[in-house]
Order: C-alpha cells, then structure tokens, then sequence
C-alpha cells in the first residue's frame, strides 16, 4: 500500500485528468515485478497483492508474512502519502501505511460480521485510512456497498461529549478485536502521552553505519527491516533480502 507520508519509493501517485484534476487511483498489486494483476490480498509488509504474487513471496517462510482477503480497491496508501495531513487525524512521519492499511482492512473486516449488533470505533491510524480512503469517493462507495450492502454514517469517535459511551464503544471494539485477531487494539508503538500523536519506542544504540552495512549480507531480513525502521527508512519495497540488503548499504553512499 504505502510506507511513510511522502515517501513511497518506486510507487506511481495518482494520474491528473484534463486540467490537473484528481483522478482515483486504483489499487494494483505492488510486486515490483507483477504485471499489474488486480490484488485480492493484504500483507503489513508487502502491501497488496495479487494471489500469484502472495504465494511466490509468501512460500518463503519468512514469519512476518501474512496475508488476508481484500477488501477495498481504492489505492488508498498513493492517497495517504500526500493527503493524510488533511484528515486532521494525529499521525507522524514514523507511521507506517502498510501496517495501518491491514488494520484498516481488519477492522472492515470485523465491522461486516458485527453489523447490526455492535458499533465498533476505530484508532487514529485506522480513522485516517478511513478518511484516506473517503478521498476516493467512487472507490469508496463501491467498496462500502459491496462490503456492508450500503454506505455508512461516518461516525467520527461519537461526539467529544459523550466521553462514557466513547469508552464503553471502545473497550468491546478492543475485545472483539483482540478475540477475533489474537493482537491489541491499540495503535502499533502508541507511546504514553496520546497528545503528541504516533509515538515509536527511541531507537536503541546503533553500530556505526559502515559496520552495519560491513554485516548487512549476515543479517536476518527481520534484523535488517527493524534497522531500517528505527531509521525511518521506507523498506515496504523490498521483496528479497538482497534488497534489503542494498537499501541498508545505501545509507553508508
């Protein structure tokens, strides 16, 4: 889907119709070598994906890889790297799209098998896709119909003023998340003061630059993204350790 605000290396921005207009991108599989198959699955680290391309990268073994059924076709990541300031939602230059766009994907999901008996509320990260993906109105109301029949209210946190029903709303949105996925509701890396937005843990000690690039090859691909992360480089393009590889290596030019 994405990476960071800004900065979605090797990835195309939505094209301009007559006159500059915005035209809604449409969400192509992000291997970078796929011939542009529509994708049907989610993965936090690789974006989305077509099925053949989920299985070639997926047969690998590598333990951060999921993948889940689709349930949008709106580019959402191209709109959030340059739009995702307008929603007035807390973000920050460390979040990552990818992540955020399977949360996203995941609270869809969840949002469909509770209609009518449950309202869930959402995380910022997840609220600002949310908001992202309204950018797209076409591929909004088409996704939203398909998904729950119709569209929905958008119902932004319920009113500030009704802080009780907000927690009671958010405590059985966290239950039923974390019944249904095994993982917490909370925003990935949500430091302690809320007001100052995503907060990631401070990077621990690093090596100097050129040893860590000396030892790249010996690296493990989880080893070489967390580096790359503390950093706030965008790895959401690597396919093969050797890219990784490379990107690390990259820094030290």
């Amino acid at each position: 889907f994405g990476s960071m605000p800004g900065k979605r290396s090797g990835a195309k921005r939505g094209a301009t119709g007559v006159g500059g207009l915005w035209q809604e991108p449409d969400l192509k599989c992000m291997a970078v070598r796929c011939p542009k198959r529509r994708p049907t699955l989610a993965c936090p680290s690789c974006g989305a994906l077509c099925e053949q391309c989920a299985k070639k990268h997926h047969g690998q073994g590598i333990k951060h890889h999921v993948t889940e059924p689709l349930l949008f076709t709106a580019d959402i990541g191209n709109v959030a790297d340059t739009q995702l300031p307008l929603t007035g939602v807390r973000y920050s230059e460390g979040m990552d799209i990818n992540e955020s766009l399977f949360r996203y994907n995941r609270w869809l999901a969840l949002r469909r098998q509770h209609l009518g008996t449950h309202e869930l509320v959402f995380t910022d990260d997840i609220e600002a896709m949310l908001q992202c993906h309204m950018m797209c109105p076409a591929h909004y109301v088409k996704d939203m119909t398909t998904i729950f029949g119709a569209l929905l209210p958008y119902n932004a946190h319920f009113s500030v003023d009704n802080e009780e029903a907000m927690a009671r709303a958010y405590q059985l949105t966290e239950r039923l998340w974390e019944e249904a996925y095994g993982e917490p509701f909370d925003m990935p890396d949500e430091g302690p003061d809320e007001a100052a937005g995503w907060v990631t843990d401070p990077p621990a000690q690093q090596e100097d630059l050129q040893t860590v690039a000396a030892r790249a090859p010996e690296m493990s691909v989880t080893e070489l993204k967390a580096f790359l992360k503390d950093r706030g480089v965008n790895s959401s393009d690597c396919f093969e350790k050797a890219d990784l590889v490379a990107r690390v290596q990259s820094l030290c030019v």
